[in-house]
């Protein structure tokens, strides 16, 4: 009995996403529920063995394209203008990887860090969505192309004083983001592109140039490694 009430709950915030995915979009999308450890998602976000994975992301922004990486360090940015910091001590640094210079960025009150307006929800997506359960799975079109989606939304609690990417301390009030992941197939490991609604955002598409994971155990590999490897960097002003 305790089963099939998961199931049906399961189901039901399928249901529930389909109706909040698609009420204010031309680009309606349609499915089935999907267990997430079954989805394309969740085989690069979930957890194994107890450990979540150091997921990676490559996205274009306007012509730029930005990186993310969530595991023993993380990083948001582009090589020009990003921020990183260690999961373990929360030291952060606004980074410019061309050359090699770092700013301190340790306010408790809020990252210097200026976000590109998808910035945010790709981040939640990638550090949170290791927690999902079940998403939305199905055959549809996207400007008359067909393609295997997969949709769910994401509500996750803001850091101190609304710092979205601080650990050190959670509100009450969250940020709440619906997701559409395109597939070419629904062989393809990797998304086309990502549409995301949510928090003053309607049917933003980013390109995804790369989406996977590594093993906790593992070095994160190029061009990754470099973007949190602070070894050789000077001290200095980074601009966006």
């Amino acid at each position: 009995m305790r089963t099939l009430k998961k199931i049906a709950a399961g189901l039901l915030a399928a249901a529930l996403a389909v109706g909040l995915l698609t009420a204010c979009s031309d680009n309606k999308v349609t499915g089935t529920a999907k267990s997430w450890s079954l989805s394309n998602t969740g085989k690069v976000l979930g957890i194994e063995n107890g450990l979540s994975p150091q997921a990676l992301l490559t996205y274009e922004v306007n012509g730029t394209e930005k990186y993310i990486v969530n595991g023993k360090a993380e990083f948001i940015g582009s090589k020009t203008y990003g921020v990183q910091q260690s999961t373990s001590s929360q030291i952060r640094y606004l980074v410019n990887f061309a050359t090699k210079t770092q700013e301190a960025d340790n306010d408790r009150n809020g990252t210097k860090y200026q976000p590109d307006e998808v910035d945010i929800p790709l981040w939640i997506l990638m550090r949170d969505g290791n927690f999902g359960y079940w998403l939305l799975a199905g055959k549809n079109a996207y400007n008359g192309k067909m393609y295997y989606t997969e949709a769910f939304k994401l509500s996750v609690p803001k850091g101190s004083n609304g710092d979205w990417l601080s650990a050190y301390g959670k509100q009450d009030t969250g940020y709440s983001y619906e997701y559409v992941l395109y597939y070419e197939s629904e062989d393809d490991a990797m998304p086309a592109f990502i549409r995301i609604n949510g928090e003053g955002l309607q049917d933003a598409v980013v390109p995804v140039k790369d989406f996977r994971s590594v093993e906790y155990s593992q070095t994160v590999p190029a061009p990754y490694d470099g973007l949190v490897d602070r070894t050789s960097y000077t001290d200095g002003t980074v601009t966006k």
